[in-house]
């Protein structure tokens, strides 16, 4: 089952048994959640980490309408939902004029609110149109996994062979990893990823639109620094200094790296051809997601003619399936018992 990105929720209402069930129904499905009676503890929690703003119109001393025109003042920019007590359509037409994304109606039920809220969760956006991709989501782990596996199924259907698929893989995850743990440091943030497939190539860009890093500093920590004949002591201490950076730069063809206080761009590019059939006629089939009929034949027949074993190079996955075909029964045998089903 997918979860959604957890969010941090301020819940404001005059009365504690309106907030009480919304922040309970909100704690079951993974979110955090502050409460506040009154809009003075509202002020005092509302920060940079409030992603939604849920509260009542009615409230002591200022309105919810109030409320978020502070916090608007304040630099701050919470998704917001108004609980109104009686619905109309002015009172709608000016808490949507005021900021609010949403407006519920009463009596509030804590799932309905709990679901409102959740459709502020970040969503993915992913588009594709024909040998060009890209994915735009919330920089957190969930987002990243679900990213690099997207960007694989978009390599998988440029024909992009595995072992290609594993570096690019591997090599947006170290890029995203980074973003993660760098880019927004004590805030939340997004990426962004471009793919284009091009020939034997494909390029892929990784933008974030953080606090950026120093190019000087990032060259020299991608720069490959470990020799054939350094010590295993000496090649382990350098690659756990060296960082995401240098792992990158080893899995790809090419990387380009530029940062500004507007954010960071990773550039990458990677190989991605290979063939099923060497020159001299053998099978190589170390790169190939499934058997095409006429491969499963070519191979099928030369087994039949007791050709070498050196002929095949088979990758452990194919392998299985070579076996199942091996062990399977012959055409008239099949035949036969499909007349006889």
């Amino acid at each position: 089952m997918k979860s959604n990105p957890k969010l941090n929720v301020l819940i404001v209402a005059s009365r504690a048994d309106v907030a009480q069930p919304i922040a309970e129904s909100l704690s079951k499905r993974g979110h955090t959640t502050r409460l506040a009676l009154d809009p003075e503890k509202a002020l005092g929690n509302l920060g940079p980490s409030i992603d939604v703003l849920v509260c009542e119109k009615e409230l002591p001393l200022l309105s919810g309408l109030e409320l978020l025109a502070l916090a608007r003042a304040r630099g701050l920019n919470p998704s917001a939902i108004l609980l109104l007590e009686s619905p109309s359509f002015d009172a709608c037409r000016q808490a949507l004029q005021a900021g609010f994304a949403d407006v519920i109606p009463a009596p509030w039920k804590a799932n309905e609110v709990a679901a409102a809220v959740e459709q502020f969760a970040p969503q993915a956006a992913t588009t594709q149109d024909g040998s060009s991709w890209s994915r735009r989501s919330a920089a957190h782990p969930e987002s990243i996994r679900a990213a690099i596996l997207d960007l694989s199924g978009y390599a998988l259907a440029m024909g992009v062979f595995p072992s290609a698929r594993i570096r690019l893989g591997s090599a947006v995850a170290e890029a995203l990893e980074n973003v993660r743990r760098h880019a927004y440091p004590g805030a939340k943030g997004e990426f962004e990823i471009t793919a284009q497939a091009s020939g034997e190539e494909l390029r892929v860009c990784i933008r974030d639109y953080g606090c950026g890093f120093d190019p000087v500093r990032a060259r020299l920590e991608s720069a490959p620094s470990m020799s054939p004949g350094d010590s295993a002591a000496n090649i382990d201490q350098q690659a756990s200094a060296a960082g995401g950076l240098s792992r990158i730069h080893s899995l790809v063809e090419s990387m380009r790296l530029t940062s500004s206080e507007q954010g960071s761009s990773v550039e990458l590019s990677i190989s991605t051809g290979s063939s099923t059939f060497q020159e001299d006629g053998a099978f190589d089939l170390s790169e190939i997601d499934y058997l095409p009929p006429e491969t499963s034949r070519r191979m099928l027949r030369a087994i039949a003619r007791g050709e070498n074993k050196d002929f095949f190079n088979l990758s452990p996955a194919v392998a299985v399936s070579v076996g199942r075909l091996l062990a399977g029964q012959c055409p008239s045998q099949l035949a036969q018992s499909a007349l006889w089903s």
